[in-house]
């Protein structure tokens, strides 16, 4: 689009020879200095005036400064073409903006190829092309390579990556580096390399079978050596300097182009081997198996792009609502994503509109929602540039925060690809043990602490599944205290806690049996799996309350919530830098344990098998305490264990030291551990 500059003035005075200057944002545009000025991508999303300088009649010199326009918009450059090493589907598409021969995350386009690598749409930067991730639908790996084509290219394949970089390490023109290339590894001179696809040649053609080796054999190098631009940067160094056909399985040269990466020689003779391998192959299928065969071991230990359905599930679970997957919606998603052939682009938009991405980041901002996504996939907060240009995309309604995060996730890279990796592969190893572990994974409390589990899985790959196993384990179980929740019009309360050992302390406390001491003390058995529940009784003093009336056979537990037969329980939980929990002390003197409860209120549980030195019995009642020194106060409000608790010893001081409580009075200090 034109601008030009048009005289408004109702007169005929005659302004005599002019002189122009157009502005971007009030800045000068250097060298747009005529009466019409044509917009450039560099307009896009700005405000143009100019401002016109004349003689008047009287010979003065005089200034005029239109009013800015609206903001620009430009249509952008339409851009096509196909990613090609095989054809590469599911690869995304940047522009290499600052020229680092990187994908910048405020480079993406937020285009991917399809399943025959194609891809298409409007640009609104130019530089050369990038594509990063997919899987090469000849071979059925991952991409791991950084392919990367001169600006305007139709083709974006290995050896178009190598002449980009021979470009940019050299002083030669894009068509001199293309004549040398093409001569130094003895293809057709009449090939546009920037616009030729050997796959869609005709049967028999010589030609593409060779260019197609080509492709291949920089491939398995870029692939093998884990560095595609130090790869691509040492061949075109050898390729510029050479007078004679190069082989690309010769070890020597491979020896001279790779001598600044740190790998073996060992690397070095594999890389030799299968690209003589290539080398023999007579037609694009034997190049195809020959490059499987060579990386298929490299490209499946760390992509995300070859995973399975389910993996691809997992790894939108971890990147959405960080969480692993649960059985039921990892086997949900599974299918649809069958039924979607393996294209995340038509079911992604149902996990941003789900009732639990809602819930929990339904009142975050665009920059909040940015920030969760690189926290949960990577645990770290996104580079500046990225963001602000996710954020833009976001805000403008260009990309959807579904789109945003495909692009972050096919993006990732070096440390950002193993913890991402780690953390899929720990999801995945979640779900699979679920049913024979007996984790309840139900409810939000539930989801939290499976997030918390992943947020610790970092770029470290050792023992993963042994801190699943660990979760599992501590989260599958009744251990630890629970008070019955309050029933309106009930007389009765308690606290019970069970302990590793398979054994249990029941406290009741009801008002109308003050003198009963109201406790049941045993062992127990639990089946996490069925809820099957049962226990022997070694005290009971409850009469008539307690597991022993109810006759409970069955608890199953949600999230921080046990369900027995007639009542419920809410789990007491020991909070770090609080007294908030349960603590207990064994001794000669029998077991005690103190509760306490986040509403001020206590439960002490006393039992001993030691007649006449200690009192079986429950004590209760409302307490105080003062982080900073330690000071304690209570008020006992139910006592039915004589000469026990704290209405016999007394209490002035708590204090916390390390995973244990110190209890002080003027007799010395108890100390109880917590539960």
């Amino acid at each position: 689009e034109v601008l030009t500059v048009s005289d408004n003035q109702e007169n005929d005075e005659d302004l005599g020879e002019a002189s122009y200057q157009w502005y971007r944002d009030g800045e000068e545009i250097p060298g747009a200095t005529s009466d019409s000025y044509e917009l450039t991508e560099e307009d896009n999303d700005t405000e143009i005036s100019v401002e016109v300088t004349y003689t008047n009649a009287a010979g003065e010199e005089e200034s005029a400064t239109s009013d800015e326009t609206q903001s620009i918009v430009t249509d952008g450059v339409a851009i096509s073409g196909i990613v090609q090493d095989g054809y590469v589907s599911g690869a995304a598409i940047y522009i290499d903006k600052n020229g680092n021969n990187l994908p910048d995350a405020d480079e993406a386009t937020g285009l991917f190829t399809d399943e025959n690598g194609r891809f298409s749409g409007t640009i609104t930067e130019s530089g050369t092309i990038i594509a990063v991730g997919g899987t090469n639908t000849d071979t059925g790996l991952a991409n791991k390579m950084i392919l990367a084509a001169p600006e305007g290219s139709g083709v974006i394949s290995p050896i178009t990556t190598l002449l980009e970089s021979m470009i940019d390490d050299s002083d030669l023109t894009e068509e001199e580096a293309e004549a040398q290339l093409t001569e130094t590894l003895g293809l057709a001179e009449d090939i546009d390399l920037n616009h030729y696809d050997p796959l869609d040649a005709e049967e028999g053609d010589n030609a593409a079978v060779e260019v197609q080796k080509v492709n291949v054999q920089l491939a398995v190098a870029a692939t093998l050596a884990e560095d595609t631009t130090e790869v691509m940067s040492g061949l075109a160094e050898e390729i510029i300097e050479s007078v004679e056909t190069v082989d690309l399985s010769d070890s020597d040269l491979l020896n001279e182009a790779l001598d600044h990466i740190e790998i073996d020689d060992d690397l070095i003779t594999a890389i030799a081997e299968a690209n003589a391998e290539v080398g023999t192959s007579d037609s694009l299928s034997a190049i195809a198996e020959a490059q499987k065969e060579a990386t298929q071991e490299t490209t499946d230990e760390s992509s995300l792009s070859e995973l399975t359905y389910a993996e691809t599930v997992q790894k939108i679970y971890v990147a959405y609502y960080g969480r692993p997957a649960d059985t039921g919606g990892l086997q949900y998603w599974n299918d649809r994503l069958e039924e979607a052939e393996g294209n995340l682009n038509e079911i992604i938009d149902a996990y941003g509109s789900s009732a639990e991405f809602t819930e929990r980041y339904g009142d975050l901002s665009n920059s909040e929602l940015i920030d969760t996504i690189y926290q949960q996939m990577f645990g770290r907060e996104p580079d500046e540039g990225g963001k602000a240009f996710y954020l833009e995309k976001l805000n403008a309604g260009e990309m959807t925060l579904q789109s945003i995060t495909l692009n972050v996730l096919d993006g990732a890279r070096n440390e950002d690809l193993t913890i991402i990796s780690n953390k899929v592969s720990s999801s995945s190893y979640f779900t699979d043990n679920l049913d024979s572990n007996g984790f309840v994974y139900k409810g939000s409390d539930a989801a939290e602490l499976a997030k918390n589990l992943l947020d610790e899985v970092g770029i470290e790959d050792e023992s993963l599944n042994q801190q699943v196993d660990g979760f599992l384990e501590s989260n599958n179980t009744l251990i630890g205290s629970w008070v019955v929740d309050a029933v309106e019009g009930a007389d009765e309360a308690g606290v019970i806690t069970f302990f590793s050992d398979n054994s249990f302390l029941y406290s009741i406390f009801n008002e109308n049996q003050e003198d009963s001491s109201n406790l049941e003390q045993g062992s127990y058995n639990w089946d996490a799996l069925t809820g099957n529940f049962s226990f022997d009784l070694d005290v009971d003093s409850n009469t008539g309350s307690g597991l022993s009336a109810d006759a409970t056979d069955q608890i199953t537990r949600e999230d921080n919530k046990l369900d027995m037969a007639n009542f419920s329980l809410s789990k007491v939980d020991n909070e770090d830098g609080s007294i908030i929990g349960s603590w207990y002390s064994e001794s000669d003197n029998g077991l005690q344990v103190i509760t306490f409860m986040e509403n001020g209120q206590f439960v002490v549980s006393q039992a001993t098998d030691n007649e006449g030195t200690t009192e079986t019995g429950v004590e209760s009642g409302s307490y105080t305490w003062f982080e900073e020194t330690g000071a304690f106060n209570f008020n006992v409000e139910y006592d039915s264990n004589g000469r026990e608790g704290f209405s016999h010893s007394g209490a002035n001081e708590v204090t916390l030291v390390g995973t244990q409580l110190h209890l002080t009075n003027d007799d010395g200090t108890d100390i109880f551990n917590g539960s």
